[in-house]
């Protein structure tokens, strides 16, 4: 229990430097998306080539395969709870597509990824990325063809289509090149291998400073808060998480695994979906606010959920 509430304190140690950075001025604006590029680009995907080739075996990774099955479930259970749930609280204002986004799809990325390493270890890498892969394909191809719909947008060709392209990322991209090696049983170079780990090694603290100042931007509004965005914070934080929990339980997968899909579903609102309603102007503010307060909201919620997590799963 120290070990965790430790670990937590030294990731929220790191986004208050974030915070700091950019509220100080010491780092301009547009230093945000730089550290990001970079992230995303480069540093994630090295992080994931070395966490399967170094953590993984051929058996293990087969072995999970059940959680992406699970991870699924949970994931499409929530979205229709939230189609109902927005469905009977709309009162003529529209958006329940994207409210139904914003309940039950997490960022698993730049949040959950480098947390879940920082909490359990880089060992959490891969499972974090089976339950990214999971949540990624699920919004990009069912998230988006209802939110199109309720657009009316045409763009030609079907749009799971194109989601299907969205999913193929640099991290995305990284884990397979990782799966590759260790199905191949190809060894790498140890100066290679070096310095992959080095540049993915700055992943967690890199993605933990941009967190920072994407909270540092967050400016609080009564007007944006009624009844739908109080709905849509509390299915992802509660809701999406408890009834991960609840299929995860009653699973075969490592205690790790569960730990890791548990916390992955507690994660804020994933920030492609307000990208996504900006784009086709469904609920473009409410999608930013709630990206915004679901990730400075996280401060409380993810240590709440490792302390869980370290009571019921030992």
């Amino acid at each position: 229990m120290i070990s965790a509430l430790e670990s937590i304190a030294s990731i929220f140690i790191v986004i208050a430097i974030g915070y700091g950075l950019l509220r100080s001025k010491l780092l301009p604006e547009s230093a945000s998306g730089v550290l990001n590029r970079i992230v995303f680009d480069v540093s994630i995907p090295m992080l994931m080539v070395t966490s399967v080739y170094e953590k993984f075996t051929r058996e293990m990774i087969l072995g999970s395969l059940g959680g992406v099955l699970i991870s699924i479930i949970s994931v499409v259970a929530c979205y229709i709870i939230a189609r109902v749930v927005f469905g009977l609280a709309d009162k003529g204002e529209g958006g329940n597509s994207v409210f139904s986004v914003l309940f039950s799809f997490s960022n698993t990325i730049f949040m959950g990824l480098p947390i879940c390493v920082a909490i359990l270890g880089q060992e959490a890498a891969t499972y974090a990325l089976i339950y990214y892969f999971a949540n990624t394909t699920l919004f990009w191809t069912m998230g988006l063809y209802f939110i199109k719909k309720e657009a009316k947008v045409d763009e030609g060709g079907h749009p799971i289509v194109g989601g299907l392209v969205n999913l193929f990322s640099a991290p995305f991209a990284g884990f397979l090149a990782g799966l590759a090696l260790v199905f191949t049983d190809a060894r790498l170079p140890e100066f290679i291998f070096a310095t992959l780990k080095s540049v993915g090694g700055m992943a967690t603290p890199m993605s933990l400073i941009i967190i920072g100042m994407m909270i540092s931007r967050v400016e609080f509004s009564r007007e944006l808060i009624d009844r739908k965005c109080v709905i849509a914070l509390a299915g992802k934080f509660i809701v999406l998480p408890l009834l991960t929990a609840l299929l995860v339980n009653y699973s075969s997968m490592p205690v790790l695994m569960k730990k890791t899909f548990v916390l992955q579903a507690a994660m804020p609102i994933m920030a492609q979906s307000a990208i996504t309603a900006k784009k086709f102007g469904v609920q473009e503010e409410n999608a930013s606010f709630l990206v915004g307060i679901s990730t400075a909201l996280s401060i409380v919620v993810i240590p709440l959920y490792v302390i869980l997590l370290q009571l019921f799963y030992v």
